[in-house]
């Protein structure tokens, strides 16, 4: 996207496709960043790893998340985040990655590298680590619950979606021995996209749009992109509560987007959707956000002072999410059906801990994150 002022230099965000929250996240991020005059330039992993490497990546995980999700918990467990403390490894990925990151660098001379992606985070901090890289590096973190691959002692800047995570970090970086005096870290809030954040339009204009009545109680119920996790049986649950009316948003996935589609037929209520466009107009159109994996669709409910429920988590970060979502009061986790019913039936409508909870997801957006790049790269003493 050409700019009036080119003079403020470029910067490579590098993002996944490995589902759509990162590159989500991303996007929005080189908008931000281009607004302010700075050329961006996203770096998708999946994309530029060699001989098809990130995409057979992409579809092992893919597969496990759909299919085999206990699997993936125990990939997490062991891989990702040792129950031993250890630090986790992604080599040899992060060296094939390095080596792209590093080309790219050394052609276009970028005046930093911001990751939303943890592996491309270990990758660019390597680098730095061994001198190959000496510009600013900002890290992204869009998952709640920080895990070792998120952090790197290289990194100068973490923004994270919430002060537990910036505890998350500094726990991490102190296991590392990193000079925490040398590294910002910042509880800047999430990124999501302007749609989300400009409030409340007719709402009933937008419940009449997807087909809402004005006196149901609409229940968003959403999965990822892929439509991954118990979607299913979450469905069911709803269903089994007589006052609330599912809306289920089973992005690419159409063998999910039927099933769906036979239960709320049988039960005459409900309604399965495919990949949705305008996701803020339905945020509006809702009552209550029932999710899986503390992920983007969940900032966005935040940002759109919607009320969030995780329930049956997928594994793995998913749960790990989910739990630390909870104990910040910015979503609800009910851990039994009858539960389930019973925090639906408190938060989709208005009262004391809606109102709670809601507030507390809106302050998560405490800081504009492109300001905080910005100041990094400028040199300023804060934003």
């Amino acid at each position: 996207m050409p700019l009036e002022d080119p003079g403020k230099g470029r910067v490579l965000i590098l993002t996944s496709s490995m589902g759509a929250g990162h590159d989500g996240v991303s996007k929005e991020l080189a908008r931000r960043m281009e607004a302010r005059g700075y050329r961006c330039t996203l770096m998708d992993m999946v994309e530029v790893l060699p001989c098809g490497f990130g995409k057979m990546m992409r579809a092992f995980y893919s597969a496990v998340i759909r299919w085999m999700p206990s699997v993936y918990g125990r990939i997490y467990r062991a891989w990702i985040q040792p129950p031993d403390g250890s630090r986790a490894s992604m080599s040899p990925v992060t060296s094939l990655m390095g080596k792209q990151i590093n080309r790219w660098v050394r052609e276009n001379r970028p005046c930093a590298v911001v990751s939303t992606f943890h592996v491309c985070t270990q990758a660019a901090g390597m680098l730095k680590e061994r001198g190959s890289v000496n510009i600013p590096l900002i890290n992204v973190i869009v998952d709640f619950a920080v895990h070792g691959l998120w952090v790197h002692p290289e990194v100068d800047l973490h923004l994270c979606l919430h002060t537990t995570g910036e505890a998350g970090v500094r726990r991490e970086l102190d296991r590392l021995s990193a000079k925490e005096e040398d590294i910002r870290v910042v509880a800047a809030g999430p990124v999501v996209r302007q749609a989300f954040l400009e409030g409340p339009a007719d709402r009933f204009d937008e419940r009449r749009s997807v087909g809402i009545a004005e006196m149901e109680r609409a229940v968003l119920a959403v999965g990822g992109s892929w439509g991954a996790g118990e979607l299913v049986r979450t469905v069911r649950s709803i269903l089994s509560f007589q006052q609330f009316t599912p809306v289920v948003v089973c992005g690419s996935n159409r063998l999910l987007r039927w099933r769906i589609s036979k239960l709320c037929a049988r039960a005459a209520r409900g309604k399965a959707l495919g990949w949705i466009d305008d996701m803020a107009g339905l945020m509006r159109a809702a009552d209550v956000l029932v999710e899986n994996a503390g992920g983007l669709s969940a900032m966005e409910a935040a940002a759109s002072l919607l009320p969030i429920v995780s329930f049956r988590p997928i594994p793995g970060h998913g749960a790990a999410n989910v739990e630390a979502m909870a104990e910040a009061g910015v979503g609800a986790y009910p851990r039994s059906e009858e539960e389930f019913g019973d925090v639906l039936r408190e938060l989709s409508i208005a009262g004391a801990r809606r109102e709670m909870q809601v507030a507390a997801a809106a302050a998560m957006f405490r800081a504009e994150p492109a300001d905080e790049i910005v100041a990094l790269i400028e040199g300023i003493d804060g934003p």
